[in-house]
């Protein structure tokens, strides 16, 4: 979509804008779930976490974030707090070990491979074609438009883009 373009040309220079029709291509819900995805992987955020765990249903409900809470402390994330104790008994039943399987293989594959081929694995273990094609094809056709703006990046860098920067 050209507005994806022109909106990143605005950013690129820090120019501030509207968008007076529609949502912003980066606002949308099927973009701001990937890349929420992908920003546990490069920086583990809790806003992030929060995010994936909610719309996922990984069984994962407030009173077990409770408890992330506080196996977290002060200063971890709620990502390390269940990567550290995704054993643990109240976790067992949830979709906790595959979650954190996802995002460490996730974050191997960020050591070698681009971002676009980062968002391919992550539409493919979300299933994200099937859920979208028939009924909501139009995030589907976002979800290719991020991909290939992420490759347009990579080229334009000349240099492997570390996941971390892409984000920010």
């Amino acid at each position: 979509s050209s507005s994806r373009a022109i909106e990143e040309k605005l950013m690129e220079n820090q120019i501030p804008y509207e968008v007076l029709r529609g949502i912003s291509f980066y606002a949308r819900k099927e973009i701001k779930d990937v890349l929420a995805v992908l920003s546990i992987v490069a920086f583990g955020d809790n806003l992030s976490f929060m995010r994936v765990v909610k719309n996922l249903s990984l069984g994962i409900g407030p009173k077990k974030i409770d408890i992330l809470k506080e196996l977290a402390g002060t200063h971890g994330t709620l990502y390390d707090a269940l990567r550290k104790n995704v054993d643990i008994k109240g976790f067992k039943s949830t979709k906790a070990k595959w979650l954190v399987e996802f995002i460490e293989s996730l974050r191997a594959y960020a050591e070698v491979e681009t971002i676009s081929m980062l968002m391919g694995r992550v539409y493919t273990a979300l299933n994200l074609e099937e859920i979208y094609k028939n009924s909501e094809a139009e995030r589907w056709e976002n979800l290719q438009e991020l991909k290939r703006s992420a490759q347009h990046y990579e080229h334009s860098q000349r240099e492997k883009v570390d996941l971390a920067e892409y984000l920010s």
